[in-house]
């Protein structure tokens, strides 16, 4: 198994033991289940994995379902995931934006927000030719900067209303099943005519990935139907700002606080070939997957910088189903005990 996704998923496990967790924010455009009622739109966050993300596609093939997947730059750029990504792509399901490094947005001026997203924009298109046109910040968390940042890069911010909460059960197996429960219970209780969801798992679990076709059938039974998020929006917006699969030109974002406008690359390129990467400029090579495991307090995030969530006084949090929390809502604490914790535990998994 690859670093990035043995330290995501470890920080996600020691999380659960010392933080709280929070509802995801809320903004203008922010979209929290279908327009449309009696669907469904499974998604995945954390992504490309090389183990767990080529089983899940199977899945998903042998229940005629596309979903859609939320990947990080982060991990895009491990091992052989490109072609994995590719693979994603071309078997019909839709390519989204996590962030380039899994940071919390609501810890990052706009600058370091726009960043984040610039980067997880050019590794997306790099590989598939389209630049996507939703966003989940991890966590859920995108207060009132990080919804301007949204804004100005033509974004819409993906959240949802039907947690799995799988990321609490990685180190306990006694609990796993929870994954189907904590969605079916909310589905089976609700009313196909009225109402719609949009789902959250972590294709970075092998278990909750081995649990998806008993959420499948769960689903199926309550008389849902199976989308898309572009097909939930009603594709408006589509999922891809260059439209459906074309041939489409390369574009580079600069990464900066004063532009958000792309820079056209000089090669063509097609959304049907393979890996592309003629005009994409990678991360710096600096920022290795170790680096992203040791906790650092400057202003560039990554997955161990995702600290205690304080209130937004700016921003509306709303939470879709009243208590539910998640991976994509565990915030670290304020106490600075917690990092000497995490710097130990981590000792221990590397």
């Amino acid at each position: 198994m690859y670093l990035n996704q043995i330290v995501i998923k470890s920080l996600l496990v020691l999380s659960n033991l010392v933080l709280l967790s929070f509802a995801q924010d809320s903004g203008d455009g922010f979209v929290f289940k279908c327009k449309q009622p009696g669907q469904v739109a499974l998604t995945f966050d954390d992504g490309p994995s090389a183990e767990n993300t080529p089983k899940l596609l199977k899945i998903l093939e042998d229940n005629d379902i596309k979903s859609t997947f939320f990947v990080l730059t982060v991990n895009i750029e491990e091992g052989n995931n490109k072609n994995i990504l590719k693979q994603t792509f071309d078997a019909g399901h839709e390519i989204a934006l996590h962030s380039s490094t899994h940071a919390n947005m609501n810890e990052l001026p706009e600058a370091g927000v726009r960043e984040e997203y610039t980067k997880n924009i050019n590794a997306v298109k790099s590989v598939i030719g389209l630049t996507p046109n939703y966003a989940r910040p991890p966590f859920g968390n995108c207060n009132a900067g990080c919804a301007k940042v949204m804004k100005e890069l033509g974004l819409t911010v993906i959240q949802w209303n039907a947690d799995s909460q799988d990321w609490q059960y990685a180190g306990a197996k006694n609990k796993q099943q929870l994954t189907v429960t904590n969605i079916v219970d909310i589905i089976a209780k609700s009313n196909p005519k009225k109402d719609s969801f949009i789902t959250l798992q972590h294709d970075i679990q092998p278990f909750s990935v081995d649990l998806t076709p008993k959420i499948i059938e769960s689903i199926k039974k309550a008389g849902y139907t199976f989308v898309t998020v572009s097909q939930c929006l009603k594709n408006k917006p589509p999922a891809y700002k260059e439209g459906a699969k074309t041939s489409v030109t390369s574009t580079i974002l600069q990464p900066t606080s004063n532009t958000t406008q792309p820079l056209v690359a000089t090669s063509s390129i097609a959304a049907s070939s393979s890996p592309i990467t003629t005009g994409y400029q990678s991360p710096p090579t600096s920022t290795s997957a170790k680096a992203k495991a040791t906790p650092k307090t400057t202003g560039t995030a990554n997955v161990n910088n995702n600290q205690n969530k304080t209130d937004n006084t700016a921003t509306t949090s709303s939470s879709v189903t009243g208590t539910a929390s998640s991976a994509d809502k565990i915030v670290s604490s304020s106490i600075p005990g917690v990092f000497s914790l995490v710097f130990i535990i981590s000792c221990f998994f590397f």
